[in-house]
């Protein structure tokens, strides 16, 4: 009996989950440097409390290609757009901070967002960090 209640309490909780709205935004344009509107693409996404970024992502309209370090690739409204690694170009995800700012996400895609974050993923090129 006891543990038809713990079943029963799990199971609902499950279904009952917190849930987070995240918001993605997107530029295209290689070295924008910009971290306000216009955006090429924007979403808001909600997801389960423990869904991490890639997660979201994969749940919503946006498709990528991440090998777990790297974001190689996404397709955003049937328009897919690649990071060219011969010309050093890559996806740089970024947290955007109530005042403005911008914070670098080690974790890339493993990041696990609170509710309420916005999340910027922009085309940048490394020539010139060495």
């Amino acid at each position: 009996m006891l543990q038809t209640a713990i079943l029963t309490a799990l199971c609902l909780a499950s279904i009952f989950a917190a849930e987070k709205q995240v918001t993605l935004v997107v530029f295209t344009d290689l070295n924008s440097g910009r971290n306000n509107e216009p955006y090429n693409y924007e979403t808001t996404m909600t997801r389960s409390d423990d869904a991490d970024l890639g997660k979201m992502m994969y749940k919503s309209d946006i498709w990528y290609d991440y090998s777990g370090s790297e974001l190689f690739e996404i397709e955003l409204n049937g328009n897919r757009i690649v990071a060219d690694s011969e010309q050093n170009e890559y996806w740089e995800i970024l947290l955007l901070t109530g005042d403005g700012k911008m914070e670098p996400l080690e974790l890339g895609l493993d990041y696990v967002p609170v509710n309420g974050d916005k999340v910027l993923i922009r085309l940048e090129n490394g020539e010139g960090d060495e």
